[in-house]
């Protein structure tokens, strides 16, 4: 194994993205396959053509394997097609896809370990790239006495290796018989090589024409610890609401500004696939929230223990115990005016003390295709999972109280009364009463607004109105003024 994962880390995988991720087609040529080859009524090939028509993310390679050496003038993976995806020349390979025959008339051995490995070293160049294997996971009668040792390679390389970021398998019931032997059905594995491919595959896994080709989900071989809980939320305390949204994240809008509690009612789906958790131990804690440490924000989830938790089925009465931060309203005049603030963070769903089962269904199906015992030892893998994680994308729409606001609104609405009823009075004329040579004379000025009235002997009488109080006057003559 080690001598593999020297090999794997000796090939260089590329930082950068592919604009294309090449997808690899390995078909087992040899020992129990023959069925599938032989049989009139065989849908093998037609389910190869369907896969790479479902599949194909960019150039496409077809080729046979088996074990290297083993037939004369062949290699093993022996490549009928590497170019473009086209949808004629690709069925045309599958269709010329022959069972490897030795010398005598022997069936060649397979050797999945050195296909795969010869496949990342000379197919790919080191590209990164998505490899199918098509398998029954066996091999012809006599083997080589190192056909289970390459077989259990197989499986440790596709479990351990870090050059291996993705893997799934789909178990396919295909009842065939041919000239020697009978079969029930295969396995369709894909294997990720590489971070770029990874991205790609899980893409392929989720898109609509893999999921119209097969009616099970994948068998998911690596990272169950990555646990695969969706919450979707019923609704919330107080006057805050709860939405769930596509991708499996929340959004709680109407979140008091001065913190408290949130609690957030739903169900809770196990998406394993075919595994059941037979039981954990379920905790939650904020992984990341905008301003806030997420150490001091506590998290709970109600009940703290699932159990029988089957693939596809759902655990309800479930609560998200949220204690949200106090949030400050932004400062300055913009932050008076601002209504609401979001925060995004992530929520981590923490499995412990995990344990899981095949669920029955999957048991059953195998048992139609081959001997639970057949099979590689990383469809065991889930056995050895004892913690996993779920995150869980949460928005919070902060809400500030509008009396802040309420208030400079009326601060302002009175300081513009204020400013109108001085304006007013400023302009408008008063009436003023002034004695003018023993007769009462009326005055109608503004302020400041001065008239001017003649007296006998040159002299003038000048009347000015006043903002507040009474008006003022003045006698003048050409001599002295007098202040009346």
């Amino acid at each position: 194994m080690l001598r593999r994962l020297l090999v794997l880390a000796s090939i260089h995988i590329p930082a950068a993205a592919w604009a294309e991720v090449p997808s690899v087609y390995l078909v087992q040529t040899s020992g129990w396959m023959e069925p599938f080859f032989t049989d009139r009524a065989s849908p093998f090939k037609p389910l190869l053509q369907a896969l790479v028509d479902a599949s194909h993310t960019g150039p496409t390679v077809v080729a046979g394997f088996n074990q290297d050496g083993q037939v004369p003038g062949h290699r093993s993976p022996e490549v009928v097609y590497d170019g473009p995806f086209a949808a004629g020349p690709v069925h045309a390979a599958i269709q010329d896809l022959a069972l490897a025959v030795r010398p005598g008339g022997r069936l060649a051995d397979a050797d999945f370990d050195g296909a795969l490995v010869r496949t990342f070293e000379s197919v790919l160049n080191g590209r990164s790239g998505i490899v199918w294997v098509a398998t029954n996971n066996k091999n012809s009668r006599n083997n080589s006495p190192e056909i289970a040792a390459n077989t259990r390679r197989f499986a440790e390389m596709v479990r351990s290796s870090p050059y291996l970021p993705y893997a799934v398998a789909y178990p396919v019931r295909m009842p065939v018989t041919g000239r020697q032997y009978t079969e029930r059905g295969l396995i369709l594995y894909a294997i990720a090589y590489g971070d770029d491919a990874a991205q790609a595959l899980a893409a392929v896994v989720d898109s609509a024409p893999m999921r119209a080709l097969f009616t099970d989900p994948p068998f998911k071989l690596k990272h169950l610890d990555v646990a695969p809980l969706v919450f979707t939320a019923a609704g919330a305390s107080g006057a805050v609401t709860a939405a769930s949204v596509p991708g499996g994240g929340i959004v709680l809008t109407g979140v008091p500004s001065a913190g408290g509690t949130v609690r957030v009612a739903g169900t809770l789906r196990s998406d394993y696939y075919p595994q059941t958790i037979t039981r954990a131990d379920i905790a939650l804690a904020w992984a990341s929230l905008d301003g806030a440490d997420p150490a001091q924000v506590p998290a709970e989830v109600e009940p703290p223990v699932l159990s029988n938790l089957a693939s596809g089925a759902q655990q309800g009465n479930v609560a998200l115990v949220l204690h949200t931060p106090a949030v400050e309203r932004p400062a300055g005049l913009a932050g008076l005016f601002a209504q609401s603030k979001v925060l995004n963070g992530v929520l981590q769903l923490r499995l412990s003390n995990l344990s899981m089962a095949l669920g029955e269904d999957f048991t059953a199906k195998m048992g139609e295709i081959a001997a639970l015992d057949q099979l590689p030892d990383v469809f065991a893998d889930y056995q050895r999972v004892t913690a996993a994680t779920a995150v869980l994308p949460v928005t919070l729409i902060v809400h500030f109280s509008p009396w802040p606001l309420i208030l400079a609104l009326g601060l302002g609405l009175l300081a513009l009364v204020l400013l109108g009823a001085a304006l007013l009075l400023a302009t408008r004329a008063r009436p003023y009463s002034v004695v003018v040579e023993g007769r009462n004379r009326v005055f109608a000025l503004r302020p400041m607004q001065s008239q001017t009235v003649a007296l006998p002997g040159n002299r003038s009488l000048v009347v000015t109105g006043r903002l507040f109080g009474p008006h003022r006057s003045k006698i003048l003559d050409s001599s002295r003024k007098t202040g009346l």
